[in-house]
């Protein structure tokens, strides 16, 4: 084997899928980012969890059938939008930070 194939084979190997971060943070929510950046995943579903929590908790106080209770549920409803998106963009992000990474590694070692 020469050099560029295995620079090529460790490349590959080490790279996280954007495609997986995706998909992982669609069905999981904030907490797919545990794939590419696990501290931001435990912020982000801390803050989904609260946003919830507080949703429920307007509910109980103003009650299911309340004339506030399209506002309940807009206000947020946006906060978790808010916090889906910005987990979406920060995955794409990390991730491509990471194999920025692992190229600049590979050709370290190539070097060498």
């Amino acid at each position: 084997m020469n050099n560029e194939m295995i620079i090529a084979i460790y490349i590959k190997t080490h790279s996280k899928s954007q495609l997986v971060s995706f998909f992982l943070i669609l069905t999981l929510g904030p907490l797919g980012l545990i794939y590419s950046a696990w501290f931001v995943a435990l912020i982000l579903t801390i803050i989904s969890a609260t946003l919830y929590f507080f949703m429920f908790q307007d509910l109980f106080i103003h009650g299911f059938y309340a004339p506030t209770m399209s506002d309940v549920w807009v206000k947020h409803a946006i906060g978790n939008v808010f916090v889906l998106v910005f987990s979406f963009l920060y995955g794409a992000v990390s991730v491509s930070n990471y194999n920025k990474k692992v190229k600049a590694t590979a050709d370290l070692l190539a070097s060498k």
